[in-house]
């Protein structure tokens, strides 16, 4: 593929995950993800039998819907079922798990990207885990903040009982039906569990205390919550309006960090800066993704401790460092071509970026507005957010080849701003979610 062919594949997959994230599902969380599954695996068969550039290109289109539906639902799943003490945790395994998928993908690359083995590398083995994740979803539990605000109350309470391992969960319930503006039960329901029920459920404690305290700090009475899920309710309400504009726009400072200008053109910009040869500049690439790796699973340690807010101010202030790193180095290497200092100024500021940014960036802004917004606006707030992620990252993508071949790594200049401006607004308008219930969370300061 030509750089400009290049560019409009990957800009095929970002199309179709804004498609995917502005669909508006009467679907559960579960069945959301299985028809996401299904998008991924008719996306990989159409490629595997593509004729021409233009149904490979349709191919790519179609698994960016299913991507687009998977990157909006899956943090919303993640904060509805987690504890408030592992959210953050849970929030980091989901990107931990992204890397190792891209990790694989790009050892795949440079072991089976050969002439006759390319379309086993981008529809074979991809194709494997949309099958393995759609077993996979038969076995996990839905939603309860899901269930209860569908009017599922039954069903709620036993799916949140076999998430929290005990039968004892009147008080979360209690929370979320308060921030979900539910009443509480009817004189005539019986909210008691049978044995079966128990047996069901793999064998419950009875205490919700003893197999998670966390949920002794859920939160206690609070006004029902009667917002509406338009975006014309969340405009118009004082509480949703500015939690809502904040996450939007951390969503937009993540893929403005530059980000995917190291992802995808990481390997073009070690031929160009190293004079690496092909095998060489995707084995140093492969080397990126490992800092990715690396980092990320570093982070696991403190996004629950240290806080949501500190975490990404830290992560945003490196990541900027690491672009000032990248231009400077790129400036000296163009003036000066007989030192090596600017090429390991420029490589060190690359792999820098790319553990800085996996410290938090990578993670937290796609779990602010499932903690920010309440369940009954959340879909709606969500699939915004998950827009500006797919606009954004579009932009960027297809803007990066023409950039590199213009100006080089100089472009990275635009990262340093958004980088800086970022961690500045972080710190002025990024109120701290963790530690807290969804209920205490979402609720209008």
């Amino acid at each position: 593929m030509t750089s400009v062919e290049f560019g409009a594949f990957v800009s095929m997959f970002l199309i179709g995950g804004l498609l995917g994230s502005l669909a508006r599902l009467q679907l559960s969380r579960k069945f959301s993800l299985q028809l996401a599954n299904v998008f991924f695996l008719c996306g990989c068969c159409l490629e595997y039998v593509a004729p021409s550039i233009a149904l490979f290109f349709s191919a790519r289109l179609i698994q960016g819907v299913g991507g687009g539906i998977a990157y909006t639902v899956v943090p919303i799943y993640i904060a509805e079922v987690a504890p408030s003490s592992t959210r953050g945790t849970l929030g980091v395994l989901n990107q931990i798990a992204i890397v190792l998928g891209l990790i694989l993908a790009q050892l795949a690359g440079v072991y089976l990207a050969k002439d006759t083995l390319w379309r086993l590398t981008v529809a074979v083995i991809p194709a494997v885990f949309p099958i393995l994740s759609s077993i996979l979803l038969i076995f996990i539990a839905e939603s309860p903040r899901y269930l209860l605000l569908h009017g599922n109350r039954v069903e709620a309470r036993k799916h949140l009982s076999r998430l929290r391992g005990c039968a004892d969960v009147a008080q979360e319930m209690e929370d979320i039906e308060s921030s979900l503006g539910m009443g509480a039960k009817t004189d005539g329901e019986d909210e008691s569990m049978d044995e079966s029920d128990l047996e069901s459920m793999g064998g419950l404690h009875t205490s919700v205390d003893e197999r998670s305290p966390i949920l002794k700090s859920a939160s206690r009475g609070g006004a029902p919550d009667q917002r509406s899920g338009t975006l014309k309710s969340i405009l118009q309400d004082p509480g949703l309006r500015k939690p809502f504009f904040v996450a939007l726009t951390l969503q937009f400072f993540q893929q403005g960090s530059g980000i995917k200008s190291i992802q995808f053109y990481s390997t073009t910009l070690f031929e160009e800066y190293l004079h690496a040869n092909d095998d060489t500049s995707k084995l140093l690439t492969l080397l990126v993704s490992l800092t990715f790796l690396v980092c990320t699973v570093a982070s696991l340690g403190y996004v629950d401790q240290i806080g949501r807010r500190k975490s990404l101010i830290i992560s945003q202030s490196l990541v900027t460092v690491a672009s000032i790193s990248v231009v400077i180095g790129g400036t000296l290497s163009n003036s000066d071509t007989s030192s090596s200092f600017p090429l390991i100024l420029t490589t060190a500021g690359v792999y820098f970026f790319a553990g800085s940014y996996h410290l938090g960036l990578a993670s937290i802004p796609k779990m602010l507005m499932s903690e920010l917004i309440p369940t009954a606006a959340l879909e709606t707030a969500q699939a915004f957010s998950v827009a500006v992620y797919w606009i954004t990252n579009a932009i960027i993508s297809t803007l990066t080849p023409y950039l590199v071949d213009s100006i080089g790594v100089l472009f990275f200049a635009v990262f340093v701003v958004t980088n800086g401006l970022g961690a500045v607004f972080t710190y002025l308008f990024l109120k701290e979610t963790s530690g807290r219930s969804l209920e205490q969370a979402t609720r209008p300061e």
